[in-house]
């Protein structure tokens, strides 16, 4: 039997966002680039400002890889990274990779069943197409659930934000932090948001990118960032990327609709920009 914590309910930020009232049972269909994701190839150089438009309600991968200048970390590597942490956990599953202060913590309980199922999911050599693989990995999760804490796959899925459903910042941040090797200081960044912004690190006001959610409803995400001199609101749910006045924020203005999120520090500037280069993870 494993023990697996997740989030379930925020204290300042609503868990998901973008939500379309569920999971998607339709294959998530990769991002429209206004830049193609760097393969590599050609490291480094991003000529025009990357975009990825709206798909299924993966805002939240989308204002992060829109934020970092690349495609950080796509929608089929959350769906597995998340599956595969539970799948191939041994012991007690903990909430090492997600938990962030001020959450509220519930517990499920994972049985050996389930996570074969996950592995199974995953498994190359298992037949059928990928409708079918998940329509089966649906039945065998919910025909093994822990008889004292049950734990069906819908609930799973869409909490988790899996195959195009609405994901947490939360849980989304500190995977691309470790597959990267990024540090960011994500400790804290609660307790930034309660702070008046003259009270914020003063690297703040040397920003490049921001990531904020909507105001009031804290239910999308989108990003801020600074490219070639210009600061530009990148939005998925728009068409492109919106370019604003000047080379300084009107902060006072940005905070009538947008809460921030999380800001970059010079170092972490300096490593999200070694990190674009590549887009090679430092782990999978």
């Amino acid at each position: 039997m494993q023990l697996f914590k997740y989030l379930s309910i925020l204290t300042l930020l609503v868990l998901n966002a973008c939500s379309d009232n569920g999971t998607s049972s339709a294959p998530a269909s990769p991002p429209e680039h206004s830049t193609p994701p760097d393969n590599g190839q050609n490291p480094g150089q991003e000529e025009t400002l990357y975009f990825e438009k709206q798909t299924d309600a993966n805002c939240t991968l989308h204002s992060i890889n829109n934020a970092f200048g690349g495609s950080f970390l796509p929608s089929e590597d959350y769906d597995r990274y998340i599956s595969l942490t539970v799948a191939q956990k041994t012991g007690n599953i903990t909430d090492d990779h997600f938990y962030v202060n001020g959450l509220f913590l519930a517990e499920y309980r994972f049985t050996d069943a389930q996570q074969q199922a996950l592995r199974k999911y995953y498994d190359p050599n298992t037949p059928g197409d990928r409708a079918a693989k998940r329509a089966a990995l649906a039945q065998e999760f919910d025909a093994h659930q822990d008889t004292g804490f049950p734990l069906n796959w819908e609930t799973f899925a869409q909490d988790m934000g899996l195959f195009g459903g609405a994901k947490a910042i939360q849980f989304v941040l500190p995977i691309v932090d470790q597959r990267y090797d990024l540090k960011l200081d994500l400790d804290h960044y609660f307790k930034n948001l309660r702070e008046e912004m003259a009270q914020l690190s003063p690297d703040f006001m040397n920003a490049e990118r921001l990531i904020l959610t909507t105001r009031p409803q804290g239910n999308h995400f989108y990003a801020l960032r600074k490219f070639k001199g210009v600061w530009y609101k990148i939005d998925s749910a728009n068409s492109a990327p919106e370019p604003l006045a000047g080379s300084h924020l009107d902060w006072a203005k940005i905070q009538t609709s947008g809460i921030l999120v999380k800001y970059f520090t010079a170092d972490e500037e300096a490593r999200i920009k070694a990190a674009v280069k590549t887009l090679k993870p430092a782990s999978s």
